[in-house]
Order: structure tokens, then C-alpha cells, then sequence
């Protein structure tokens, strides 16, 4: 058992020991041989839960009809304005011949298809 009076318990113990500590040990730590290790391992997997909504009824373009090609084909023109605009043609899934020449169906993008699934490993090691 321990008393500690005035400034020195207030100090310690802040203004509510003002008066006084009667400070009681009871038990003492004891002393282990070897040597103490601590291993703990942590695995998290992250996926993309939602994302905004998006306009996803019509293409990029300025005018709701699609162009031709030569052969009458549906195709996506290639200028420099279309693709910043929403006026397009409607998603329809049609098949049409994009910019690069590839017939592709006329769909929106999922846009969850460009994520994958994230994973966090954590290892702490203390000794």
C-alpha cells in the first residue's frame, strides 16, 4: 500500500486526487522463460456494391438514327462531336459496325464489368 499526498497524486491522478492517493498493488507480474510470439493473419475481399445510375437507354451521337455504310449497314460514325453527346441512337441491340470496322451488337456497357474483385491481406508479426 502506497499514500501519496498533495501535488504528487494530483500529478498523477489529475485534480479529483487533489486530497490524496491510497494507491493498493495487488498482484505482481511474473517473469516467463523463451521468448514470446504473436502471429495474427487477416484476409479481406472487397467488390463493388453499387454504382450511380447512368443514362444507359441511348448511345453517344447527335442524331437518333444511325448512318450507313456503302452496303446499308447500320454503323456508328466516326466524328469528332458524337461521342460527346446522349442523342443517339437507342440501345436496341441491333447489330451495327462500330468505328474500327467490327460488326458488334448495340448495347450499353456494364459498367460493374470493369471492376474486379479486391482482396487485402494483413499479417502482423510481434515478438
Amino acid at each position: 500500500m502506497t499514500v501519496l499526498k498533495g501535488s504528487a497524486a494530483s500529478a498523477l491522478y489529475g485534480s479529483q486526487a487533489l486530497n490524496g492517493v491510497i494507491l493498493i498493488i495487488t498482484k505482481k507480474g511474473k517473469n516467463r522463460p523463451g521468448l514470446g510470439v504473436l502471429l495474427n493473419q487477416t484476409t479481406s475481399w472487397i467488390k463493388v456494391y453499387r454504382l450511380p445510375d447512368f443514362q444507359n437507354t441511348y448511345g453517344g451521337g447527335n442524331s437518333p438514327v444511325f448512318a450507313k455504310n456503302a452496303d446499308g449497314k447500320d454503323i456508328i460514325p466516326n466524328n469528332a462531336f458524337a461521342p460527346f453527346y446522349s442523342y443517339g441512337p437507342k440501345f436496341d441491340g441491333r447489330q451495327i459496325v462500330d468505328v474500327v470496322g467490327v460488326t458488334r451488337s448495340y448495347v450499353a456497357n456494364n459498367m460493374m464489368d470493369l471492376y474486379q474483385t479486391g482482396q487485402i491481406n494483413n499479417t502482423n508479426l510481434s515478438v
